[in-house]
């Protein structure tokens, strides 16, 4: 897998991360092992697996969270990889983790990080290594109904104002992290990434993008996905059915939306890698 990022990074001059999401603390075993075979592949090749993990560790207490954060984060710098964590809640559900939103989401604390939060939690970590952090402003995973869903982006500019008064150096000093992004207004997004947002996730949004293609193709040729053979002519219409080629249109779909994204994200042709040797 790293070879092949590798490889991409300098035959196409694509810049490629590969990063593990959203792992809590029934996970970290499963961290731990991933982390395990990186030190083994750096040992040998001095490449890691993967250039970073995330740790969600945001529904247990602050100290609990930047403590395991902490002693990940000591592994992870000598391999040259970065750990995300979360603070904060990010409602709704993705990979099975969280719940589905009731009306009161907007009433819960817990889903808007506080700026002293994110002060201690950059004060203790950042001359660790590499840290970014997903501060909650109200953002869900998912999609949800119109008055469930309050973004206040405002609590990213006020962590950011308060880490630069407090230690220092660039009006925006962190680096931080957008969970939920699907669905987003493109003027909360801009918002958002004039505070220090450098990565949006739009999962929700992309998976939608590939089931419209797929719904699209089959109801194009619902006949393939009922008769191996056209029940009119006789003709095979294994072209049709083949899942190479409705998969196909389910991802033609993503890179119309992924497109769509670079361009709101103001991330079109700026990903290119420097070619590692």
């Amino acid at each position: 897998m790293a070879r092949h990022v590798h490889l991409t990074a300098k035959e196409y001059g694509i810049a490629v991360i590969v990063h593990t999401d959203h792992a809590n603390r029934p996970l970290i075993p499963w961290l731990n092992a991933l982390i395990e075979f990186s030190e083994v592949n750096y040992a040998q090749t001095g490449r890691p697996l993967f250039s970073s993990h995330m740790l969600d560790l945001s529904a247990e207490p602050l100290d609990h969270n930047l403590d395991e954060a902490d002693a990940m984060l000591r592994r992870l710098t000598p391999l040259g990889m970065g750990l995300e964590i979360e603070l904060g809640i990010t409602g709704g559900e993705e990979d099975g983790i969280g719940t589905e939103l009731g009306e009161d989401h907007t009433a819960n604390p817990s889903f808007y990080t506080q700026p002293v939060e994110v002060l201690t939690a950059w004060e203790r970590l950042s001359p660790l290594g590499i840290v970014t952090i997903a501060a909650s402003f109200g953002n869900v995973h998912g999609v949800y109904k119109p008055g469930n869903v309050t973004l206040r982006p405002e609590i990213l500019k006020s962590s950011q104002e308060l880490v630069s008064s407090q230690c220092g150096g660039d009006p925006n000093p962190l680096p931080l992290v957008f969970h939920g992004g699907s669905g987003s207004d493109p003027a909360i997004i801009h918002e958002a990434l004039s505070y220090g947002v450098i990565k949006v996730n739009l999962d929700t949004d992309i998976q939608f993008a590939f089931a419209r293609g797929v719904g699209a193709y089959v109801q194009q040729h619902e006949t393939a996905f009922q008769h191996q053979l056209c029940p009119k002519t006789g003709r095979p219409l294994k072209k049709q059915y083949d899942p190479r080629t409705w998969l196909r249109a389910g991802e033609q779909h993503c890179i119309e939306r992924l497109n769509e994204a670079f361009t709101i994200l103001g991330s079109r042709g700026k990903s290119v890698a420097s070619p590692r040797p």
